[in-house]
């Protein structure tokens, strides 16, 4: 019975999960103590033989069916007698015909077999608290995954904010370069009726035929305006420069946290390897240690059995050769017969204990070769997952460096793009200082038609004023949260909106005081010509509207009030600013 629970032991599985489950009470290396020791909680008292005081439960004994057990591997009945054989005392026990003690080689066998038990039972219960302090460690491990898992999706959605906002800075780039590019068709010379091409021509002019005339108050009026103008490109320069700057600290900052945080992450590896290593070696001690110790006891064991067996023997022999000489008439005696069967039964003894030795010593040897498999199979994973390691950081570094490759090339081309604006700026503040000593002369009784007439007559100019429109009214309901396209938003999101509206144009209406009443006025027209015709058709049919009017409605898809009255408020606020400009003062009447 003590055999079958030895072996039905040693192959639960946790015992041969690892190579450390024989050395239970061994102190594992200082660097590997966070995944080889057990927690605070669970730590195990230095290993110590319990003492043996109660005797034996015979009956229970007497109660199990050995083979019965061992043909149909019943485990639980094993599970409740493991306790009781293992710690019980047999030393005082007599046999109950002869009332004589045990044999003491018999007693012996029992007392090492409970040792074994009992240290298999303490590495069971060490190789439990091992398997809980690795739980704990994969959950924080877990844990650290998911917050890593968390930075990459907060830093994709940060990658995606900057490529919008350089999209809309672009647009707006664009649209400031346009409108700047954007001059005169023709150019009116302020003292006669004679017209000019381009601005060097009418500056020609001035100076041959109009050299002695009065500088007029409108030429201040623009000569400050150009001043200020010069003002805001200085402005955006040093922005620039400075936005500039703090990308490239930026940059730089990313780049050394990068390196440091790479530099530490490899010396924490060499210093995991450079412990597993040390770990791995002094295991190896400590096993070849261990199997020379148990190797030495059973050979030990041996030769006592096989001194004491010969012993037996000589005695035997002495005893033949003395009995041979007593001869009597009544023929072999009893005692002779008695001798005979002792020799065959320590014959037996003896037969039975060498194939028990050898059984230990096949057995030994087999969980000696699985221990070293699987201390193979546990270093390999090790080196696996090592090198996978190296391969996930060397891949994390090159998409960094190739994501600010990419960076540093967008901020190149991005600051050509702003130097090339500077130079066009500079081209036109040329342009402006000629241009601005013309002199808008009035037309009384026939502006509108004649503005009307100038904007049949080049069509590519209605086009242009209808794509700049477009493009700042689509910026304009982006930053208010609406897609181009959409047909109808919710009321929530809508009432959203329309607090902002009402928020800027506060802030509008405390910069430019007259915006409300010009507010005001757009939305009586409009409300009046909504009211007057009840579908699109019938408002499109409007003799009152011009044809650039009618485009104009037809390229912003609208269906209502509620959706003229942001795109009038926008418009408006757009015309505002050029409103000056001799080229866009028709386009103020085609909304009034």
């Amino acid at each position: 019975s003590l055999q079958i629970i030895g072996n039905w032991f040693i192959s639960k599985p946790e015992v041969k999960s690892k190579v450390t489950s024989y050395f239970p009470c061994a102190d594992p290396p200082a660097g590997m103590a966070a995944a080889a020791s057990p927690p605070p909680g669970a730590a195990l008292p230095p290993f110590q033989f319990r003492a043996r005081h109660e005797g034996p439960d015979w009956r229970r004994l007497s109660a199990v069916e050995v083979d019965r057990v061992a043909a149909e591997v019943n485990v639980a009945v094993l599970q409740e007698h493991l306790e009781h054989v293992t710690f019980c005392n047999a030393g005082r026990e007599r046999c109950p015909h002869c009332q004589g003690p045990a044999d003491p080689l018999l007693l012996k066998l029992l007392r090492l077999a409970q040792l074994c038990l009992e240290y298999l039972l303490h590495s069971q219960d060490y190789l439990s608290a091992q398997l809980r302090a690795g739980q704990e460690l994969l959950r924080a491990a877990d844990a650290h995954r998911d917050l890593l898992a968390k930075d990459v999706a907060r830093g994709a959605q940060q990658i995606r904010l900057l490529k919008e906002e350089c999209k809309r800075r672009k647009k707006i780039i664009a649209t400031q370069q346009m409108m700047l590019q954007a001059g005169a068709t023709y150019h009116q010379c302020q003292f006669c009726d004679k017209a000019f091409m381009n601005a060097s021509f009418l500056h020609s002019h001035l100076q041959r035929r109009h050299s002695e005339e009065p500088v007029t108050g409108e030429y201040q009026k623009k000569k400050s305006q150009t001043y200020k103008l010069q003002e805001e490109i200085n402005q955006l320069k040093e922005q620039l420069q400075l936005t500039r700057s703090q990308l490239e600290a930026e940059q730089h900052d990313h780049i050394v946290k990068l390196s440091k945080e790479y530099e530490e992450r490899r010396s924490k590896e060499e210093e995991i390897r450079h412990l597993f290593h040390k770990w791995k070696e002094e295991e190896k001690e400590k096993l070849a240690r261990e199997l020379e110790k148990v190797k030495d006891m059973f050979m030990k064991e041996f030769k006592e059995l096989t001194a004491k067996n010969s012993e037996l023997e000589n005695h035997l022999l002495e005893i033949q050769k003395s009995n041979q000489h007593l001869k009597s008439n009544l023929g072999t005696l009893k005692d002779t017969v008695e001798l005979t069967d002792e020799k065959h039964r320590n014959a037996m003894d003896h037969q039975n204990i060498m194939q028990l030795l050898e059984k230990q010593e096949a057995k030994w040897s087999s969980k000696v070769q699985t221990l070293q498999e699987e201390h193979e199979n546990e270093k390999y994973q090790l080196t696996s997952q090592i090198e996978k390691l190296k391969a996930s950081v060397a891949e994390e570094l090159n998409m960094s460096n190739i994501f600010y490759k990419k960076r540093l090339e967008e901020l190149g081309q991005k600051l050509q793009e702003q130097n090339d604006l500077i130079v066009t700026q500079k081209q036109q503040k040329n342009t402006w200082l000629v241009s601005e000593i013309e002199m808008q002369v009035p037309r009384t009784g026939k502006n509108k038609s004649y503005m009307i007439n100038i904007l049949k007559s080049d069509p590519s100019l209605t086009k242009e004023l209808r794509t700049v429109l477009e493009h700042t009214l689509a910026e304009k309901l982006e930053s208010l949260g609406i897609k181009s396209g959409v047909r109808g938003i919710p009321s929530d999101h809508l009432n959203r909106v329309l607090v902002s509206v009402e928020t800027a144009r506060e802030e509008r209406k405390k910069q430019l005081p007259d915006i409300q009443h010009i507010r005001e006025h757009l939305e009586r027209q409009v409300s009046f010509r909504v009211a007057e015709r009840s579908s699109c058709s019938r408002f499109l049919s409007n003799p009152h509207l011009s044809s650039e009017g009618i485009i104009f409605v037809y390229a912003l898809g609208l269906r209502g009030v509620s959706d003229l009255k942001p795109i009038f408020h926008i418009t408006w606020k757009y015309l505002s600013v050029v409103r000056k400009s001799k080229k866009y003062s028709h386009v103020l009447r085609l909304f009034r």
